[in-house]
């Protein structure tokens, strides 16, 4: 089993239609643990990765769940930026003594340069969340990491599939993830 995001690899898709930012939680958090990612076809697997991704949607968008104040979001949108910001910091308290320190950065006016910036720290281990939309918003959550050669991966959680990441044609709109072509904000290492 792959413990890396790989170009042409499958993994689970998401199991609603608001759970991109959950499942791409569970899929970050393996990664940042070095544990075997999930595979598509075997159903144990696929069980699994629904039950974890609709726990990770219940702790980041209910405040009650996460024992934390939390501005309001609605749960339409998905996970909230602050809520998926949260259960990265804690994987990484919990799994590496709080380093590296991840960030939520606006990236939707700042082009290929802000982009670029923004996910420079990742690393096969060190990935990030992506959120992308339309122009008046962010409306899904997809996964940027690095495959075992150095190159950059993105995990869409609406397809489960992994392709190359092209940093400038995300920035542009070229590159869609979802049919979404905005980036709007990245939580990723500092």
């Amino acid at each position: 089993m792959r413990t890396t995001l790989e170009a042409g690899q499958q993994l689970p898709r998401q199991s609603t239609g608001v759970t991109c930012g959950a499942a791409s939680l569970v899929v970050a958090e393996r990664l940042l643990e070095g544990m075997p990612l999930p595979a598509p076809d075997d159903t144990v697997e696929a069980e699994d990765f629904r039950g974890a991704e609709l726990t990770r949607f219940g702790r980041t968008n209910n405040p009650w769940e996460a024992r934390a104040l939390r501005a309001p979001w609605p749960m339409a949108l998905g996970t909230p930026p602050w809520g998926a910001l949260a259960e990265l910091r804690g994987v990484v308290r919990r799994e590496r003594g709080g380093c590296p320190r991840y960030v939520l950065r606006q990236v939707w006016r700042g082009g290929a340069e802000a982009l670029a910036g923004a996910l420079e720290g990742i690393a096969a281990d060190l990935p990030a969340l992506l959120y992308v939309g339309q122009r008046t918003m962010p409306r899904h959550v997809c996964v940027v990491a690095a495959d075992s050669s150095g190159r950059w991966v993105l995990y869409d959680p609406a397809a489960g599939t992994v392709v190359p990441a092209d940093v400038d044609a995300l920035a542009a709109g070229e590159q869609r993830v979802a049919g979404w072509r905005q980036p709007w904000l990245v939580i990723a290492p500092r």
